[in-house]
């Protein structure tokens, strides 16, 4: 294996989200930042207020770090607008009860027909958006392909890891396609698109790849399984199977967790 693909199986497991404003372990993004629960809670609670109401007692440039957040509310709110944090996406008290309004129940989708959740038109509109996404990429046909000239191979080069590799790489090339047709992704600031790619494009890709070979039930060939293995680790592949049986092979929900992830 060379060292390049050694480079992608080492960063399949990234270094967790951190807050942009204090340097804590971030939970995602909220309000259009990569934050902290702790900085989400107090955006929440002060952003609406003119920085006139919140005065630094220094010179406005205190450092802002997790041992320091609760010391100068000015500049600690200061730095969540200054890294993009948006007070529009608050929801304000009005719009908390025109939402509370009863609005007529959008019909499922055929994919849905046995849900009966309350979402709003909006949210299966987004739902719906999503799952079309994923099923005009499917990559599965073109996997089928790649299997053929697979077993082609003499049998033993039928385990080496650039089998795998080479799986895995239409598995990435759909997920960037993927991630770049969602509206929400261009809304996100540079900062946050750039970390959301860095710490979670090779997570989803990998679990994408599994999934599909579930899908076409490649998982129980000991072959393709050995070059799975080899390339990614044993305790990777088992992990993610262990996943796949959790969710039983639902395809719907997994369309959705590569989209959330």
């Amino acid at each position: 294996m060379t060292t390049y693909h050694r480079k992608i199986t080492k960063r399949m497991f990234c270094s967790p989200l951190i807050c942009y404003i204090c340097g804590d372990g971030a939970r995602g993004i909220n309000f259009d930042v990569i934050s902290c629960m702790s900085c989400k809670a107090f955006f929440r609670r002060n952003a609406l207020q003119s920085l006139n109401v919140l005065r630094c007692r220094r010179k406005s440039n205190c450092e802002i770090t997790i041992e320091t957040r609760k010391n100068c509310p000015a500049c600690r709110l200061q730095k969540c607008l200054k890294f993009g944090m948006k007070s529009k996406l608050i929801r304000l008290e009005s719009q908390a009860l025109t939402q509370n309004i009863q609005l007529p129940r959008p019909r499922p989708l055929n994919l849905l027909q046995n849900d009966y959740s309350t979402f709003t038109v909006d949210q299966w509109n987004l739902l719906s958006n999503v799952i079309n996404v994923c099923n005009e990429y499917n990559i599965i046909n073109d996997i089928k392909c790649l299997l053929i000239e697979y077993y082609s191979l003499p049998v033993r080069l039928r385990i080496k890891p650039l089998t795998a590799l080479s799986y895995m790489n239409k598995s990435l090339s759909t997920i960037q396609t993927i991630l770049k047709r969602s509206p929400y992704f261009h809304s996100l600031s540079l900062n946050s698109r750039r970390s959301l790619i860095q710490n979670n494009t090779y997570l989803t890709t990998n679990l994408n790849s599994i999934f599909v070979s579930s899908e076409i039930d490649r998982l129980n060939n000991m072959n393709f399984s050995m070059s799975f293995n080899t390339l990614l680790g044993t305790d990777c592949v088992t992990q993610f199977s262990a996943i796949l049986k959790r969710i039983d092979s639902n395809s719907i929900s997994m369309k959705l967790m590569l989209f959330i992830i």
